[in-house]
C-alpha cells in the first residue's frame, strides 16, 4: 500500500483506499452514509479549478465533495 495522505492531496485517476476518517459529528456521519468507510476503494475522477469541489467514484456512485471534506479523508494508493 502507498503513502497515506488526505484525499485533497491525492492524484487523480489513481486507485485509492480509505484508511481513516478524521472528525466527528454530522460530517463524519455524512461520509459514512455515502459509503466512505475505512477499507473502501475509491478514485478521484476530476478536480475543479483550485481543487474545489472534487469528484470521486466510490461504491459505483459519483460524489462531489468540498475541499474541507476531502481534508478529513485519509487515503493510500493501492498500486
Amino acid at each position: 500500500m502507498g503513502v497515506e495522505t488526505s484525499l485533497d492531496l491525492a492524484n487523480e485517476k489513481s486507485p485509492l483506499k480509505v484508511i481513516r476518517l478524521n472528525g466527528t459529528g454530522a460530517g463524519m456521519a455524512r461520509m459514512m452514509q455515502m459509503g466512505i468507510l475505512p477499507g473502501t476503494p475509491l478514485e478521484i475522477l476530476r478536480k475543479a479549478p483550485m481543487d474545489d469541489p472534487i469528484e470521486i467514484k466510490v461504491r459505483g456512485s459519483r460524489i462531489m465533495l468540498r475541499l474541507d471534506e476531502c481534508r478529513n479523508i485519509m487515503v493510500a494508493g493501492t498500486e
